[in-house]
């Protein structure tokens, strides 16, 4: 039996631009990692008796990139986040049918619903491109240039020189801010309002999940494995092309703009976010090794 956490290496060369489709096959052709990763990925799906995938869409991936037959067995077990709910994830400020900047103790609520609060989107990952970080980027310029004022928080990513230059060139050096590596995930959930995952790549995505107990709507791609748990305008958004930084500038405008969205979006995700949980993915994974014991007797 396999449990499979990353697409195969040939993945890149189907979902992505048309530069990077043809640097990753040239990688597989003449990389010897990219060969040695790919003969055994190939070798353990085709041997194993149960294939165990965190998602959907990289069963399809594996399936169709090593001509597995459709009978040949598999699970999908999607990772949860935490066993039991957070103990600050859960607020007053969630009313629905009004904007309010603070909650019934006195405090601001993470609500955006005054003109001192600035609407914080969040990126957590380290792939500039297979995350879709450059994606995202395009769509801060797109948004800024319709006059919105907003904040992108990255955490995960150091801001480099290269980094500084593009900021300047797309006139988001005041609208971004690189956090660097953050080993206090909670506090960065509590600043934000909504987190977004526009991978071109990903198995699953668990930062989208973690950051809904918070209340975060997340906007997620449709190749992510996450949006699978996802339902679309009912607890997130899902970006239908990932590559198309116009259109994920329209879902975040949707949030920016429309109080009565944000709120119901926010107060579903939390709730999504308390049935998904890692016992889920153990009672996934060990009715996968149940039915392996069970037609093992039966041979």
């Amino acid at each position: 039996m396999v449990t499979f956490h990353n697409h195969t290496t040939g993945r890149l060369s189907q979902v992505g631009r048309p530069w990077e489709k043809i640097l990753n096959s040239a990688k597989m052709s003449f990389t010897a990692a990219y060969q040695t990763r790919n003969k055994y990925d190939r070798q353990l799906c085709l041997d194993a008796k149960m294939r165990i995938f965190v998602g959907a869409v990289m069963k399809d991936d594996f399936y169709q990139s090593f001509d597995m037959s459709a009978q040949a067995p598999f699970a999908i077990a999607h990772p949860g986040a935490e066993l039991t709910p957070l103990a600050n994830t859960k607020d007053s400020s969630t009313d629905s049918s009004k904007d309010r900047s603070t909650d019934s103790t006195g405090q601001k609520s993470d609500v955006p619903g005054s003109s001192d609060q600035v609407f914080k989107f969040l990126f957590v990952g380290k792939g500039f491109r297979k995350k879709g970080l450059d994606t995202l980027l395009g769509s801060c310029a797109i948004l800024k240039s319709r006059g919105h004022k907003f904040e992108l928080h990255i955490a995960g990513i150091k801001k480099r020189a290269s980094g500084k230059m593009q900021l300047a060139l797309l006139n988001l050096a005041d609208t971004v801010r690189y956090l660097g590596f953050c080993s206090d995930m909670s506090a960065i959930f509590s600043q934000c309002q909504s987190i977004i995952l526009p991978s071109k790549i990903e198995p699953f995505g668990m930062a989208p999940i973690e950051g809904m107990h918070y209340g975060l709507v997340p906007i997620v791609s449709k190749v992510c494995g996450v949006a699978e748990v996802l339902s679309d305008g009912a607890d997130s958004l899902i970006l239908q092309d990932h590559l198309d930084s116009r259109q994920l500038a329209d879902l975040m405008e949707r949030l920016l703009v429309d109080r009565e969205l944000y709120n119901r979006l926010r107060t579903k995700a939390r709730e999504t976010a308390d049935r998904l949980n890692w016992r889920k993915t153990v009672d996934a994974t060990e009715e996968a090794y149940g039915q392996v014991l069970k037609n093992t007797e039966q041979e």
